[in-house]
């Protein structure tokens, strides 16, 4: 796993330059999945948020490691990625990387499936996410229970102020039962969908910080 840890020091540098906000946040790494690491550093831009991690599988089996958000581009270079569900959850800007899974009481027509990237065992993956700022809520279970409420889907006309950003990475293992398809270089699409909802683990890291971002979400 390369560094993602110290980056303060370089990024107000930057600001001296006048080429950056000053805001590098490390997260620690997550220790409640066992066998899985996750490292993160969150920078503040004046117009993006760029989030850069690091995941190790320290298992003896390979992993399914969600990386690219569906729909969306049709192959778009990983490791950078520039865009991931987008949500709000009350004062944390939430970017999530997993298979949607709509709660009770919602439909939705179609759940896309996030593309993956294949970890093998004692590897390690390395990646980034650029969001820009304002964010906007972007994310299919929010689409889906604003469809329901007789909202459009672009009408996110609520500004709100986050004071953290939390990653969300899905994964699982690569077990026989699952098939994949590569239609990108670099990444796959896992199936079947019911047995990744089942099995889905989450890797989480959240970051302070240091002063508020602009959110759009639904009113």
């Amino acid at each position: 796993m390369r560094p993602v840890g110290p980056g303060t020091l370089l990024l107000c540098l930057a600001v001296i330059l006048g080429t950056a906000a000053c805001g590098a946040v490390d997260a620690p790494a997550d220790p409640a999945v066992p066998g899985v690491r996750i490292e993160s550093r969150v920078e503040v831009l004046d117009d993006r948020i760029d989030l850069h991690y690091g995941i190790r599988n320290d298992r003896d089996v390979a992993l399914y490691v969600f990386a690219q958000p569906r729909p969306g581009p049709a192959c778009e270079p990983v490791p950078l990625v520039s865009r991931a569900y987008v949500d709000v959850d009350d004062d944390t800007l939430v970017l999530r990387l997993a298979m949607p899974q709509a709660p009770a009481g919602v439909e939705m027509a179609e759940v896309p499936m996030p593309r993956a990237v294949r970890v093998g065992p004692r590897s390690d993956f390395d990646a980034s996410i650029s969001v820009p700022l304002p964010a906007v809520v972007d994310d299919p279970i929010r689409q889906a229970i604003a469809a329901a409420s007789g909202l459009r889907v672009d009408q996110t006309t609520r500004q709100a102020l986050a004071t953290a950003v939390s990653l969300q990475i899905g994964f699982v293992e690569a077990k026989a039962d699952l098939s994949t398809q590569s239609f990108c270089p670099g990444t796959v699409d896992v199936w079947p969908p019911g047995l990744i909802t089942s099995r889905t683990e989450t890797l989480t890291a959240r970051h302070p910080l240091p002063d508020p971002v602009p959110v759009r979400t639904y009113p």
